[in-house]
């Protein structure tokens, strides 16, 4: 169906991600000039001077106002990422008038927090050309920043953090960007799929009801005139009147209007005066209202269950009881006939699969055959208020397009948590391990809790990524590991505290736990995050470090840290609803869509459907509703039998089943069989191809002709290749009465080739060829 409607014949975007983004950047970008202000007065020291740090903060909180006003409703745009990083590289370059001494070294002070916050925001605007030569101009800055400060490591190790935070902030925003692509494409396609297949739900509910209808009326009514004799009676001409007048709902768009509810008794009643002429029934039929569908469909089952009553029982006794009980509504029906075996009834018999079976399940009902050759046959049909309609045309059938748009944008972010993880493990802690090592008492302690990390990361990355339930163990598993790490980092260096340049572990544990967290409540991973900095905050207890610059820088590291691991957890959960939404309402809008274009699909099949009904009905009912003609002659049976032939096509070239051309033979061989022609029904030679429905009518409307008056037997063969398809059919039948109708269904567009073997038999081949 792609293409059948505008919304659905290309991809939608789900989501405004850059609206989310930039709000998720505001509010991160707004705390981090909040926590700058602070720690950056309340850490103010020598060198820092008033007279550059008060401006600058001023500058901040003004610049930052305006980024927020236009973050939050349009987004990052690139002049406001570029204004971001421009801000940060003049604070850069500055630092040494703005920070205090001791918070210079590592990237410890405000200005290298907000640095790291700025370059990695920035990304988010999606303009990589701009923004990432504009991050690298700030690490650039910062490094000439620290050396005009006379910083010892020159900032270098902050400028390569820099550096890995653009390329951090760069993927990420590729990952999710991606990822909301894939979902709008995953969305189109799921509509697309489920579209086809509501289609060909609905049509198959749709078929099952109407040709229940066919069954009971029209061929039922025609099955009736062949056996009958004469011209039609009183009771024949009725039912045919009744039947033709049902045919233009086989062209309704809508069912007709009915009422709410209806006296069941009353349904039941009528159905049995249908049948008084040819049975001796018993009654006991309680008062008892039910909805109208219901009502129908007990009445469709009972005169089915009548009528083969009537055919097969050779017994005209029947008992129908309808009986009410704690809302529960039963109707038995029972004969003393001779019985039969339920599980040899043929697949393509239609009675009681549908007529019966299919007319109960398709209201919440069910039916239950018993019986056995020579002791009768009991039905039972029930019914229930909470039985739920099975020929539901609108049900969902395939995975639903707005939960897939929000597993794709979830998988999106993890992927990216995921990335951080082992990126910064891999770039950022290994090479600080390998470059602090002498700082460390031992020395191979950080090498130890870089592995022991390693491990973590890659057990994480397994479990979650394998969609494992799994609650608080895994964080029970590793938590222990990363706060063991973070404390023996701090109190094993030289300073004794998690500001020393060798205690990375406190910036990196953070992200371990958001991937094991991932999939948890929020507050599990603001407390995990609070324990790492309680820990870290032990260390500065031990060594005695609380002054009041040491407190700030521990204050700022602390934010930039967690800060950045909560943004990247409600960021993409911040997205993911928003996909979510944004997908809702387009679900909605176009399942109306699609209930249009079913109900389209739908009149279109009624119509065809229609007109074979009304090409092989409606005249015969139309002569025997006036009852004129007479049903012994030798050309009415022939048209009568190839009418109740066609319908009974109807009713199975419609089944979804292996070899359907075998089957609809079948169907017509065992009509046959029933008026007493042996029927030889040969296998198929050859595999059969898949033959369209048309095609198929075209390949077996001449058996049907042959077999409507053949007098004693017939030979049914089929010759297949991939290509081609041969179907053959030989019999005792007067060639006289075969010859127009032959020549007809030569027209068609498939080859027939025929021939009289005298003037009682005859013998003709149908050929398709696929070209």
């Amino acid at each position: 169906m792609t293409g059948a409607d505008g919304h659905l014949g290309h991809p939608i975007q789900t989501a405004p991600i850059e609206i989310t983004m930039g709000r998720i950047a505001t509010v991160v970008r707004a705390t981090a000039t909040l926590t700058a202000v602070g720690c950056g007065i309340a850490g103010a020291g020598p060198p820092a001077d008033w007279r550059w740090l008060v401006p600058s903060l001023l500058l901040l909180v003004g610049w930052t106002l305006l980024y927020c006003a236009v973050a939050w409703r349009r987004g990052v745009l690139w002049w406001i990422a570029l204004g971001d990083l421009g801000l940060a590289a003049g604070f850069c370059l500055a630092m040494g008038q703005l920070v205090a001494t001791e918070a210079l070294p590592r990237g410890t002070g405000w200005v290298a927090i907000l640095a790291s916050t700025i370059v990695i925001f920035a990304q988010t605007a999606s303009v990589p050309v701009v923004t990432v030569p504009g991050g690298l101009v700030v690490a650039a800055c910062f490094v000439l920043g620290s050396t005009w400060a006379a910083v010892d490591d020159d900032g270098i190790p902050q400028a390569v953090t820099l550096v890995l935070q653009i390329a951090a902030g760069a993927a990420v925003t590729v990952i999710v960007t991606r990822a909301g692509r894939a979902a709008a494409v995953a969305y189109h396609d799921l509509h697309v799929a489920t579209l086809d297949e509501q289609i060909a739900d609905a049509r198959r509910a749709d078929e099952r009801a109407r040709l229940r209808r066919l069954h009971n009326g029209p061929l039922t009514t025609l099955t009736m005139a062949v056996h009958a004799e004469g011209h039609p009676d009183a009771l024949l001409r009725r039912r045919a009147a009744a039947s033709l007048d049902a045919l233009p709902e086989q062209l309704a768009q809508h069912q007709p209007d009915v009422p709410a509810a209806e006296p069941l008794d009353e349904r039941l009643a009528q159905v049995l005066i249908w049948n008084e002429p040819f049975l001796r029934v018993s009654t006991r039929l309680e008062r008892c209202v039910v909805p109208s569908p219901v009502a129908h469909a007990f009445g469709e089952a009972l005169s089915e269950c009548l009528e083969n009553v009537v055919r097969h029982a050779g017994t005209p006794n029947v008992a129908v009881d309808l009986v009410e009980s704690g809302g529960s509504v039963r109707v038995e029906v029972a004969d003393d006939g001779c019985g039969f075996d339920p599980e040899a009834v043929p697949a393509h018999r239609f009675g009681l699969r549908e007529s019966v079976r299919g007319q109960l399940a398709a209201v919440g009902g069910a039916a239950t055959v018993s019986s056995a050759r020579g002791r009768g046959t009991r039905i039972s049909l029930e019914w229930h208020p909470s039985g739920q309609t099975v020929d539901a045309v609108d049900r969902p059938s395939a995975p639903a397009p707005v939960q897939e748009v929000r597993r794709r944008y979830d998988n999106g972010g993890l992927w990216a948590a995921i990335v951080v993880m082992l990126g910064w493990h891999a770039f950022s802690a290994l090479p600080t391990t390998l470059s602090t090592a002498g700082r460390l008492q031992p020395p191979a302690i950080g090498l130890g809790v870089w592995l022991a990390y390693a491990v973590v990361g890659i057990l994480t990355t397994v479990v979650v990524l394998g969609g494992r339930e799994q609650g608080i163990a895994l964080t029970a598993l590793i938590l222990p590991i990363l706060l063991a790490g973070v404390f023996l980092l701090a109190v094993r260096s030289d300073g004794g505290t998690c500001l020393d340049p060798a205690s990375w572990g406190f910036a990196s544990a953070g992200w371990f736990a958001l991937v094991a967290l991932w999939r948890r409540p929020l507050p599990e991973l603001l407390v995990v995050l609070a324990t790492i900095s309680a820990v870290a905050f032990a260390s500065l207890v031990l060594a005695d470090a609380l002054d009041r610059i040491s407190l700030a820088r521990f204050a700022i590291v602390s934010y930039g840290i967690a800060s950045l691991q909560v943004a990247v957890l409600v960021g993409s959960r911040a997205l993911t609803a928003e996909a979510g939404n944004t997908a809702q309402v387009h679900e909605t809008r176009d399942s109306m869509t699609r209930r249009r274009i079913v109900a389209e699909a739908l009149h279109e099949a009624r119509q065809a459907r229609a007109g074979s009904v009304q090409q092989a009905a409606a005249q015969l009912l139309t002569v025997i509703a006036r009852g004129a003609v007479d049903l012994s002659e030798a050309a009415t049976q022939q048209q009568l039998r190839v009418a109740v032939s066609r319908l009974r096509r109807l009713t199975v070239e419609t089944e979804d089943v292996p070899d359907p051309l075998q089957r609809e033979l079948r169907a017509w061989a065992d009509a046959a069989e029933r008026r007493g022609v042996e029927v030889d029904l040969q296998a198929p030679s050859g595999v059969v191809p898949h033959v369209p429905a048309t095609t198929r009518r075209a390949l077996t409307d001449p058996v049907i002709e042959v077999l409507a008056v053949a007098q004693r037997h017939a030979r049914i063969t089929v010759v297949a290749s991939p290509a081609a398809v041969t179907v053959g059919i030989t019999a005792d039948a007067p060639t006289d009465r075969l010859h127009t109708v032959l020549q007809e269904s030569a027209a068609r567009n498939v080859s027939i080739s025929w021939e009289p073997m005298g003037e009682m038999a005859v013998w003709t081949q149908t050929r398709w060829t696929d070209e």
